[in-house]
């Protein structure tokens, strides 16, 4: 028998998350699947949706790893040769992307300046609201706000064709 959680206690007093409603209705479609088996089997059933999910996830970070690598070739070679894309024989275009990224490196630096442009909304900044913010200020000539640093992220991206069309 499990111990009980650290927050078990907290089961029905707290409100129960609810899930997007359009992943719920897939959700409860998928159950259908499931309503004739006992707990038991049940539980061997999510116990090896666990495990084709760890595999697929440590296949994914793989997968990655050579997309990086393939990006990091292909921008370079692109860049050698002053091109910014290529097509292939299928439609497929392979170019690059430049995306800038922003960090915060100086917390009391960004604060100030949120305090001093009369922007406290932004203390419960997401780091996307920030990177957009950055990205709009960078376009525009502005400086980047004082204790962020921004990159820059070239890379290789695909467009047009059809993806699952062999290369001829």
């Amino acid at each position: 028998m499990a111990k009980n959680g650290k927050y078990r206690h907290l089961r029905g007093k707290l409100p129960v998350f609810e899930n997007p409603p359009a992943w719920q209705e897939k959700i409860g479609q998928a159950k259908t699947n499931y309503l004739k088996l006992n707990t038991t089997e049940l539980g061997r059933e999510f116990a090896s949706f666990k495990v084709q999910k760890n595999v697929a996830e440590a296949n994914i970070k793989e997968m990655n790893t050579q997309m990086e690598a393939l990006s990091q070739l292909i921008v370079e070679r692109l860049e050698t040769g002053d091109l910014e894309s290529i097509e292939l024989a299928n439609g497929i275009k392979v170019g690059i992307r430049d995306e800038p990224y922003t960090s915060i490196d100086d917390q009391k630096k960004f604060y100030d300046w949120i305090k001093k442009t009369k922007q406290t909304g932004l203390l419960k900044i997401n780091f996307q609201t920030l990177n957009a913010m950055t990205k709009e200020m960078i376009i525009t000539g502005k400086k980047n706000p004082p204790g962020t640093k921004v990159f820059m992220k070239t890379s290789a991206k695909v467009t047009g064709g059809q993806p699952d069309a062999e290369e001829t």
